[in-house]
């Protein structure tokens, strides 16, 4: 994480900018969040009655292979505490059947080389070495906040202020990954 701030000013005007970076590898190896924060605020008295606030935020993030929660399909913590003791990480982590291994195989067909090996035949018994290595998503956020307020002081009894302000988010993510499951 890196921050930057400049901030300055005098009796009638004052700023500061700031820019922050975050640079996270997550639990998972192939999980990554990168986000860039930049924050400009300045306020000004234009006058002795007339005074002005404005701030501006935008937000901008990348996350790669967020792991889903609970006990989904595709996360990965929950299939590793979820799957047989008698099936060690040595042998799930050849989690592709090869040629070699699909030639083995009595009484199965329609393996192909290349497809998810699991335990069983049901959908939410997945191979976490799979989920962790073939199973890829992807978003993008970007967020702007926004606030003006002028206000003016016609007695010291009396103000008037205005603010209006917004909050805009766009989201864009994609999931992709293969969803053949053979069981092993």
């Amino acid at each position: 994480m890196n921050n930057l701030s400049v901030d300055g000013g005098n009796e009638k005007i004052n700023y500061r900018f700031s820019y922050g970076n975050t640079d996270v590898k997550g639990y998972i190896p192939t999980n990554t969040l990168k986000r860039n924060n930049f924050s400009l605020r300045t306020q000004a008295k234009i006058t002795d009655q007339l005074h002005m606030d404005a701030k501006v935020n935008y937000i901008a993030q990348n996350g790669n292979n967020r792991p889903t929660l609970s006990d989904a399909a595709d996360n990965p913590a929950y299939l590793f505490i979820s799957q047989p003791r008698s099936l060690g990480n040595d042998i799930m982590s050849q989690y592709k059947w090869t040629s070699q291994e699909i030639s083995k195989q009595l009484g199965f067909s329609g393996i192909t080389e290349g497809v998810e090996k699991t335990y069983a035949t049901n959908s939410s018994t997945a191979n976490p070495f799979w989920t962790v290595h073939e199973n890829h998503n992807q978003d993008r956020r970007d967020r702007i906040i926004g606030l003006l307020r002028l206000s003016y002081d016609f007695a010291p009894w009396l103000k008037v202020a205005a603010t209006g302000g917004t909050d805009f988010l766009r989201i864009s993510a994609f999931d992709t990954g293969p969803s053949i499951r053979i069981r092993a």
